[in-house]
């Protein structure tokens, strides 16, 4: 029969096991899930904006303006958060607009992005780095990860 330290120890390891499991099935599968809800939920602030423009002619100055009042998960969007938690950066002129998410660190990429007419501006190949900016731009701007 074994010892009870045998029994602790194989508990133990098992414990460990199953936790390093659960660490890798959270990056695998909730991490990338969170990017995509997050470049959903940015295009859909795009189209609020883009919505608001056909209506007054000009973008919104303030992002949580072009949310419509009538929405019924209205609360959802004026907390103009993405999926991290962190508030999303909004710059416009009335003319053009940009909207970033600045990732899962919440702080702004070191390199330039790409502009609408870079071959770079569309990210075809899978990222896995939850840390990159989202970007939308009304100028057709549209990278990131989560796509």
């Amino acid at each position: 029969m074994p010892s009870r330290a045998t029994i602790a120890a194989v508990s133990a390891g098992l414990a460990a096991g199953f936790l390093a499991a659960a660490i890798f099935m959270y990056r695998d599968f909730y991490i990338p899930g969170r990017q995509v809800r997050n470049f959903a939920d940015l295009r859909s602030y795009a189209s609020f904006v883009e919505r608001y423009k056909q209506d007054h002619g000009a973008y919104p100055t303030r992002l949580v303006d072009a949310v419509p009042r009538e929405n019924s998960s209205y609360s959802f969007w004026v907390r103009e958060r993405d999926s991290w938690g962190h508030p999303l950066y909004y710059e416009t002129d009335g003319r053009r607009f940009l909207l970033i998410s600045f990732g899962r660190d919440g702080v702004r990429d070191a390199k330039p992005y790409a502009t609408s007419g870079s071959p770079l501006n569309r990210i075809k190949e899978p990222c896995y780095d939850a840390d990159r900016d989202t970007v939308l731009s009304s100028d057709g701007l549209c990278q990131g990860c989560g796509k």
